[in-house]
């Protein structure tokens, strides 16, 4: 599976996904397709991070 590295914004943190700014708009990244969560946690909101998602996610978020 391809994968890539999107730069987002934290909006809000639940205990399964991350809403975050994408620069068009605010959608949800689930915890379970953030491939190297524990590299980037703990997040806090306004923190800009880089997660590591599916190729077909980030395409489906207009991040790439």
């Amino acid at each position: 599976m391809n994968s890539t590295e999107v730069v987002v914004e934290i909006v809000w943190e639940t205990d399964e996904a991350f809403k975050v700014e994408t620069g068009s708009g605010e959608d949800w990244i689930p915890k379970s397709q953030v491939y190297n969560l524990y590299e980037v946690e703990p997040v806090a909101i306004g923190d800009t991070v880089t997660f590591e998602i599916p190729e077909w996610l980030a395409l489906d978020l207009g991040l790439i």
